[in-house]
């Protein structure tokens, strides 16, 4: 039985692709109620003692190493973006994420990429479900992995710096978010230049933080900087360089400047009506 569960578990994760042995095998688990199916036969749940027999059946037969790298980038291809869209599905392939992950470790540097590639989508899904605390660690993790094999400057790893930061913000950690939106931005100006569409997002996100904390020079400094930076790369009425214009607005308004700040939101208002004439 263990052998049939094992053809199972390769069958569906593509090590083979034969319809009718993957039918046949379901078959025999389901008639021994080993296997549970789920959404019109859609999705299929394997109980928990019967993984771990087939577990430590491939372990014996050698093939545990080989399946789960090949379970982990399956897992890389399908789980979504993390938007918001995406949710429902997010959900229902966490479970399976996380111990994914959890049986990674002893794999090579790519796998590790892989996992921080899965990461980074996992850890933007927990953050807009509102599970901070969740995030946060699914972003240490991927940002921890990156950083191991691809080094603390590389393009990718200052990406993992910059969501981690987001969900430090959100929990209104700013200081410490403070501290690693400085990283990512000496980073994208180190890797990508002054005005690389990266760096100018560092620079708003680093403005938006230096807000929160009541920093509100600076922040006029960092929201200008990223306007004009965004205005020159991306174009005037482009969306990044509206959210610019409306963060400049705010910090301007926070400050008492009051007729310039309603100058930057009639000026960002005309800008998405422009856009998104409809609305």
């Amino acid at each position: 039985m263990c052998m049939k569960a094992a053809n199972l578990l390769a069958l569906m994760i593509g090590q083979r692709r034969d319809r009718l042995h993957f039918e046949d095998t379901l078959a025999l688990l389901i008639s021994f109620s080993l296997i549970q199916v789920e959404v019109g036969g859609r999705l299929f749940e394997l109980h928990r003692p019967v993984q771990l027999s087939v577990r430590q059946w491939l372990k014996k037969q050698g093939q545990f190493r080989q399946l789960t790298k090949q379970s982990l980038r399956v897992m890389e291809a399908v789980f979504p973006s993390g938007d918001y869209e995406t949710s429902a599905s997010c959900q229902m392939l966490l479970p399976h994420l996380k111990e994914t992950i959890r049986i990674t470790e002893s794999l090579d540097k790519n796998d590790h990429l892989n996992v921080s590639i899965i990461i980074i989508r996992c850890g933007w899904y927990l953050l807009l479900m509102g599970k901070d605390e969740e995030a946060e660690a699914v972003h240490r993790r991927g940002l921890a992995g990156r950083e191991r094999v691809l080094g603390t400057e590389h393009p990718d790893t200052l990406t993992s710096v910059s969501y981690l930061s987001s969900v430090l913000r959100s929990q209104g950690k700013y200081e410490e978010a403070e501290v690693m939106h400085r990283r990512a931005l000496a980073g994208y100006e180190k890797v990508l230049g002054a005005e690389h569409p990266h760096t100018l997002t560092s620079v708003s996100h680093l403005g938006s933080v230096l807000e929160r904390q009541g920093k509100y020079e600076e922040a006029e400094a960092m929201h200008r900087r990223a306007l004009a930076g965004r205005e020159r790369v991306l174009g005037a009425e482009h969306p990044h360089t509206l959210a610019s214009v409306s963060n400049l607005g705010s910090v301007l308004e926070r400050q008492g400047k009051y007729e310039e700040a309603v100058a930057m939101h009639r000026q960002a208002l005309v800008g998405k009506r422009r856009l998104s004439p409809e609305s």
